[in-house]
């Protein structure tokens, strides 16, 4: 999560985010499928787990923020999994 802090510091601008650690276990852990090796490690590449309720706030340069995250609820109960996209700044 990203709250915008409206003040600027030397004509720069932070952002309070909102810090979610990774928990040790995977995507298909969460499944009752078997998937070959590398099918895992793909998949693995993409998403991560988290903990909804384990978390820290960090301030961060603005400008430093390039990726941004999805958020997608598992089937259980405060563990959700995220994976990130690149910020495309280009316009047509």
């Amino acid at each position: 999560m990203l709250k915008k802090i409206k003040c600027a510091l030397h004509r720069q601008y932070y952002a309070f985010v909102k810090v979610y650690p990774c928990l040790s276990r995977n995507l298909l852990s969460m499944l009752s499928r078997s998937v070959p090796p590398l099918v895992e490690k793909i998949i693995d590449s993409y998403f991560r787990l988290f903990d909804e309720t384990a978390f820290f706030f960090r301030i961060v340069l603005a400008s430093k923020i390039t990726k941004k995250a999805i958020k997608i609820p598992t089937l259980e109960d405060n563990i959700a999994s995220f994976t990130t996209v690149e910020f495309d700044f280009e316009h047509d």
